[in-house]
């Protein structure tokens, strides 16, 4: 057996200040890790954005005042809570566990949490697993209350879809306009030509009406009296619907439209006078008793032009015939239905 080893005192004296340096070396680091974790936490608990520790079924472990006061309570309110209880939809939170129990982190997750006053706070997540060796403890993350932000997008895209209706809706009498009316043409044109093009019987007809004797009534009565009476026409328009799908809107000045899917010829002439008569039938004010309407014209009536697509004619062709056909009622009379049809004979 080997001699154990002796030490001279000098050298055990070295040995012992080395050991007391080292000692002094830990303890100082010790000292400023234990301020630098001090400084942390009193950041973290007094941080603006929410922040939590949870067991893995959810029981609040820690929280600092911000998380507390984003859902309405105090720091002391929430203890021994659990943050199921906050969340408005409870599949928010199957879809947080399944990813942090996937990835161990997750960013950027949006949900709606409940407050102490039932009011939804819209909340921003990021959070990582907290493991003891392999094994998932529970989860630590911090919350950013984004309710103003989610509020501001709301309101500005209830202000676009806004902008987009009025800009396709007629001012006077509230239905759509001509631009409305356009794109709706091309989207039934389309919607026909793929039928056509698959050899599938379908019929797409139009109905294009005129006010009659407008100027007279408009010259007689004035403006406010004739934007009544295309407001009246506009009101009985909003609640017709003659077949499924059916659109109607003001082309321009007192001419109307309206847009007649999946409906065949023989059913667009009978929408056609079913709807004559009821604007012949309806009664509109006058401005005074004593007035006469010139040529006759003791309530308003209309003249309609009918007709259905043909896929192997331009819709441009279509279109022109249709008001074509309504000139025709005019100069047949006035207050009469006429069909494309109709124009060669």
């Amino acid at each position: 057996m080997a001699d154990d080893k002796k030490f001279s005192r000098a050298e055990l004296e070295a040995l012992v200040d080395q050991l007391k340096s080292q000692l002094a070396t830990e303890r100082k680091k010790r000292r400023e890790a234990n301020k630098e974790a001090g400084s942390f936490r009193k950041f973290v608990e007094n941080s603006p954005q929410g922040a939590y520790i949870t067991s893995v079924d959810g029981e609040l472990a820690w929280h600092n005042v911000a998380f507390a006061e984003a859902l309405g309570y105090s720091k002391d309110d929430l203890l021994s809570k659990n943050v199921s209880d906050f969340y408005a939809n409870p599949e928010d939170r199957e879809r947080f566990l399944k990813e942090i129990m996937e990835k161990g982190i997750v960013r950027d997750f949006e949900l709606d949490m409940k407050a102490k006053d039932g009011s939804i706070v819209h909340a921003l997540i990021y959070a990582r697993a907290v493991r003891k060796g392999t094994q998932i403890t529970g989860f630590k993350g911090h919350m950013i209350n984004i309710t103003k932000r989610k509020n501001l997008e709301e309101e500005l895209n209830e202000e676009k879809e806004k902008s987009k209706k009025e800009a396709r809706t007629d001012e006077l009498t509230g239905l759509p306009n001509r631009r409305s009316l356009l794109e709706q043409e091309e989207r039934y044109h389309d919607e026909a030509q793929d039928f056509y093009d698959r050899a599938v019987e379908y019929n797409l007809s139009m109905i294009i009406f005129d006010v009659d004797g407008f100027k007279a009534y408009n010259d007689t009565y004035g403006h406010d009296q004739a934007d009544n009476a295309l407001k009246t026409i506009a009101g009985l328009l909003k609640n017709y619907s003659p077949c499924k799908k059916s659109i109607a809107g003001r082309y321009g000045g007192e001419e109307f439209e309206l847009i007649l899917p999946d409906t065949s010829h023989d059913r667009a002439l009978a929408i056609a006078e079913e709807l004559r008569q009821k604007i012949a039938d309806m009664v509109i004010p006058k401005v005074a008793e004593d007035v006469e309407m010139p040529d006759g014209y003791e309530h308003v009536t209309v003249s309609i032009g009918v007709g259905t697509y043909d896929p192997e004619r331009r819709w441009e062709t279509f279109f022109r015939a249709v008001d074509k056909a309504m000139y025709k009622a005019k100069e047949g009379g006035k207050n009469r239905v006429e069909s494309i049809e109709n124009l060669e004979s």
